[in-house]
């Protein structure tokens, strides 16, 4: 008897996990599947097992208060946490006259909302918490928009996205061969309720260059193209609708490309480009808008007017679930070198050397690397697209002191190799 109670127990245990998984899992719609986005990378009702209310900044919630840019955390007075695992946003717009769209000076929102990555720190830490999305993916909103009418300037239902590297300042932010100072960043506004003509929303892409405090007056969107979208005349937007964007990134060989869905059906709002390679600025065809394909978005949830919206579901479906960022941890690419450096096993001769082989030291000024090897080596300083930046031969163990004006900010490879072939390789962030 006890071996067959034990017996439906696990039975019970299997059913209640595949019926777990089964609703975790959501299939990914047809548009996504077609460009290969077949895995749930990130799927998101709205309780407080999932939205960050109290702004504890730990880890393991899917959205979070904690904005960027000193603007502090979002009230939690602007959520509304309904029994059916929506939320009605009507978050709290602050105004911002720092960085104004047209540089006129004249204030804007900040419109922060929930976002799936907050900062760790508020005030200048490029630290972060939460998850962000690199290398395309399918995403897609369920949202009501609780007061139609109200289209003004000023605020209204919005869900934006944008470079985590812009928010929390990361190295990936400067544009190489850009020159100091020189940011690039994109931010793609999935949906845009305001200055439209119901039944109408506006969906933009923005590719975002320059130097503080004005770069947005150097911005390249599609604003005057294809950016509003006519619904028939009869649309409710109070009701449930389905608000997504498909993303396929460039390739050598083929043009990458977004595309703005509404309820599973494509819009004409879309654009592309070719493979981006750091060319320097401004943005041009054929190449505009392809920095995307080097970023990692944060999407962020808001409406600054009451009634607000009311939020019920989010889904992402990408190719892998390692392809975008998790609490302030982005993986990083480097195909040309990673598989003839990452992972040496040294031979047994090389242990006692091994702990030393390749250190170093960064401070405001420079990047102190030492070479710890016995006889002849050479110390490359390694890009992300397997071409050394510089090298170093030396005799025996060597401090080599790198100016830090050298390099442009990004992320490079030391890459250290003796005399026989034997490679020793590290990861350093130059900002």
């Amino acid at each position: 008897m006890r071996r067959l109670l034990n017996g439906l127990k696990y039975c019970f245990l299997v059913l209640f996990l595949c019926v777990g998984v089964s609703q975790t899992q959501a299939a990914a719609p047809t548009q996504a599947a077609a460009a290969g986005f077949t895995v749930n990378t990130f799927s998101s009702t709205f309780d407080s097992s999932q939205v960050d209310m109290k702004n504890t900044k730990n880890s393991g919630y899917k959205w979070y208060l904690s904005r960027f840019f000193g603007w502090g955390p979002e009230p939690a007075s602007g959520i509304t946490l309904n029994s059916d695992k929506s939320a009605t946003l009507t978050t709290q717009g602050v105004p911002q006259s720092i960085y104004p769209y047209d540089g006129s000076g004249v204030p804007t929102y900040t419109n922060g909302g929930i976002l799936t990555a907050g900062q760790k720190i508020t005030g200048g830490d490029t630290s972060w918490v939460g998850t962000v999305f690199g290398g395309g993916g399918y995403f897609e909103l369920t949202v009501k928009i609780n007061d139609p009418n109200y289209t003004a300037g000023a605020g209204g239902a919005g869900w934006w996205n944008m470079s985590i590297e812009k928010m929390a300042n990361l190295p990936g932010l400067s544009w190489v061969g850009g020159g100091a100072g020189e940011e690039h960043f994109m931010e793609i506004d999935a949906l845009d309720y305001h200055d439209v003509h119901p039944p109408q929303y506006r969906a933009l892409v923005r590719e975002l260059y320059g130097r503080q405090p004005y770069y947005y007056i150097y911005q390249a969107s599609n604003f005057n193209v294809n950016s509003f979208i006519n619904l028939p005349a009869n649309t409710d937007f109070t009701a449930s609708h389905k608000y997504g964007f498909l993303w396929v990134p460039a390739t050598s060989s083929k043009n990458g490309y977004l595309v703005f869905y509404y309820d599973d059906k494509a819009t004409i709002d879309s654009v592309s480009w070719s493979q981006f390679t750091n060319q320097t600025p401004p943005p041009n065809a054929p190449w505009k808008f392809g920095v995307l394909d080097q970023q990692h978005l944060v999407l962020v949830l808001a409406d600054t007017h009451s009634p607000g919206m009311t939020v019920q579901l989010l889904n992402v479906w990408q190719k892998a679930d390692n392809t975008g960022g998790k609490d302030g941890v982005i993986p990083v690419t480097l195909p040309a070198v990673t598989s003839q450096t990452v992972g040496v096993t040294a031979p047994a001769a090389l242990k006692t050397v091994e702990r030393n082989a390749l250190t170093f030291k960064m401070d405001r000024e420079s990047l102190v690397v030492t070479v710890g090897l016995p006889g002849r080596h050479r110390l490359e300083i390694v890009r992300p697209d397997g071409s050394a930046a510089l090298r170093f031969n030396g005799m025996n163990s060597v401090k080599y002191t790198i100016n830090r004006k050298t390099l442009p900010a990004g992320i490079y490879m030391l890459r250290a190799t003796d005399a026989t072939g034997n490679k020793f390789a590290k990861l350093v962030t130059w900002y």
